[in-house]
């Protein structure tokens, strides 16, 4: 009896963390989905568009910022669904980063109001399962369909592959559709710099690079076990990621010939804080790790290092700024 009592339990929870990864996996789709359609409306049909109150119709309104916002919340989402499809054991963190990221969605419409709802309610779901519902199915050795941690743990790592391939692919493709960009003489900044034709697309794509990098730095964290010295290397890594989502959605630069102002300062600092936060990571890793991984550490400390100090030795009166930051920055990356 008391065995149909626990299978019974484990049945119920899989039914509701089923149900929590469909809701929000839909919420994902249609926040998403509700992006699109606004970003199609600007482009093609903006009379269709209701004029708001004080917005001299609408043009005072930061289309551009809000789409690259609002699929950028969708695809969170999404990742947040998938993360609690493969590793349940984590659902609390999951259901936090769906709720969290469906609620601001609202500002691109929410998903036609349905998926902001969904994206909430997933979340909360996936949040209040609990271990005694989840009974053995938490080791992923019960009913449940889920991966192990250990192949979690490996597709995080992989991430850590993908985000700056992504990234440098996306500086590529971006640099040779922007009209008259010099990928020797033009920093990676001015791609989505304030006003430039590429700015949509790298925000979204350097976004989910970023994202990918966190996922890396997680699967570092779950590495390390008890060597301090690669979770510090892993705090580096949320670091650096975490300043670079501010960067690209926060603080981008203004095009060249336009006033510098404010978010121009924070620009460079930050540029110069990702440099830091890339620097001590390695240095950490070079010291704390012998052999091949010491080796490369080293090369690539000297990469980092290397370009800017040549560049400002050799041209007399040359100023820091960040074009020689984020060259160094990317290579060393």
């Amino acid at each position: 009896m008391e065995r149909i009592i626990e299978s019974d339990k484990q049945t119920s929870s899989t039914h509701k963390l089923s149900r929590a990864y469909k809701l929000s996996f839909i919420a994902g789709l249609l926040i998403i989905g509700n992006t699109a359609l606004l970003a199609a409306a600007v482009r093609w049909f903006p009379e269709v568009i209701p004029v708001l109150p004080g917005s001299d119709k609408n043009a005072s309104i930061p289309f551009t910022e809000l789409i690259v916002i609002g699929l950028t919340l969708g695809c969170l989402v999404l990742i947040g669904a998938y993360l609690l499809r493969i590793n349940p054991a984590n659902r609390k963190i999951w259901g936090t980063m769906i709720a969290v990221f469906s609620a601001p969605s609202v500002i691109t419409g929410g998903g036609f109001v349905i998926g902001f709802i969904l994206g909430i309610i997933g979340g909360v779901k996936a949040y209040t399962i609990t271990n005694e519902q989840m009974g053995t199915d938490i080791l992923g050795v019960g009913n449940l369909t889920f991966e192990s941690n250990e192949k979690f743990r490996i597709r995080l790592l992989y991430c850590g592959i993908v985000a700056p391939i992504l990234y440098l692919f996306t500086d590529l493709y971006a640099g040779l559709v922007y009209p008259n960009y010099s990928f020797v003489d033009q920093a990676i900044s001015e791609l989505f710099a304030i006003g430039a034709p590429t700015s949509g697309t790298v925000v979204l794509v350097f976004t989910l690079s970023s994202v990918l990098l966190l996922a890396f730095s997680y699967g570092v964290w779950k590495s390390a076990n008890s060597n301090r010295p690669i979770k510090l290397t892993a705090l580096m890594l949320v670091g650096n990621a975490v300043n670079g989502l501010v960067l690209w959605n926060i603080y981008p630069m203004h095009i060249r010939g336009a006033e510098a102002s404010f978010t121009d300062v924070m620009h460079v600092l930050l540029a110069g804080v990702g440099v830091v936060f890339v620097f001590l990571a390695v240095l950490i890793a070079a010291m704390s790790h012998k052999g091949l991984v010491r080796i490369y550490s080293i090369i690539a400390l000297f990469v980092l290092l290397v370009p800017g100090a040549v560049v400002f030795m050799t041209i007399p009166g040359l100023k820091p700024d960040f074009l020689v930051l984020h060259k160094s920055h990317i290579f060393s990356s």
